[in-house]
């Protein structure tokens, strides 16, 4: 296995919380000091990341709020000439908003 194919998997495992390095090492037959290496490589992309990610939650909160989105998807699920992928999508959607349906389902 290629080091940058390794790198790939250790880094989507280590976004399971559920897994530790140990795991990760084991699963992907290497060091657990390799691991720690990786984690230590994308700590500051991570941190990037959910920073960014906390940003654009404030922002469409503020501008759009969860009951407007919500008014939104209804309206256009229940839209008479909708197209039928967007009702799905918009009903989806509000199914993930609403914690029954998440997007790895």
């Amino acid at each position: 296995m290629s080091r940058d194919t390794r790198k790939v998997q250790i880094t989507h495992l280590l976004g399971n919380p559920a897994l530790t390095h140990e795991d990760i090492a084991r699963t992907v037959g290497c060091s657990t000091k390799t691991v720690q290496r990786v984690a230590r490589e994308i700590k500051p992309d991570v941190e990037e990341a959910i920073a960014n990610l906390e940003e654009y939650q404030t922002l469409l909160n503020k501008h759009l709020p969860i009951k407007n989105r919500v008014e939104i998807y209804t309206q256009i699920a229940k839209k008479a000439d909708s197209n039928p992928f967007a009702a799905m999508k918009a009903l989806e959607r509000a199914d993930e908003l609403d914690g029954i349906l998440t997007a790895k389902n």
